[in-house]
């Protein structure tokens, strides 16, 4: 696992306080979505920093699997706990450390989203990737014979 950059569109507003293990505040600056990658320094998931609020991690890793992965991909396998940028062997990584660590939700996995090649938009216009089982081929609202069963 490899600390990354995070891309543009970091959470920044005001941001609720997080209680540690131990009963200390942790006051967030911002939420940041960064790469943790395996061995071999393939991306396999997602680090989202500064909340334990899932519903935002989930949507920030999403996001940040989309924007590296394409459209449709997705962050699964969530762990929440504290984490920090370090070393194990020589190589960086993020290690849990609820003392000096952030607030944060790792994702472990990911999903990746349709081959646009494979399965290209819809002729008609409806924004749906026929031959696919995606969010857009069920609820596009189009009655074209691309979204049907």
């Amino acid at each position: 696992m490899t600390p990354g950059t995070a891309p543009e569109g970091a959470i920044t507003e005001a941001l609720p306080p997080v209680i540690r293990p131990d009963g200390r505040v942790y006051q967030p600056r911002k939420i940041a979505a960064y790469a943790v990658a395996d061995a071999d320094e393939d991306l396999s998931g997602v680090t989202v920093l500064g909340t334990h609020d899932m519903a935002i991690a989930q949507k920030m890793a999403s996001g940040y699997a989309e924007w590296q992965l394409g459209r449709g991909s997705a962050a699964l396998d969530p762990e929440v706990g504290w984490f920090r940028e370090g070393y194990e062997n020589g190589r960086p990584m993020w290690q849990r450390d609820p003392v000096k660590g952030r607030a944060g939700v790792m994702f472990h996995g990911l999903r990746e989203g349709p081959d646009p090649l494979e399965h290209p938009l819809c002729p008609g216009g409806c924004g749906c990737r026929p031959g696919t089982d995606d969010a857009d081929a069920r609820e596009c609202g189009c009655d074209g014979g691309c979204c049907g069963d």
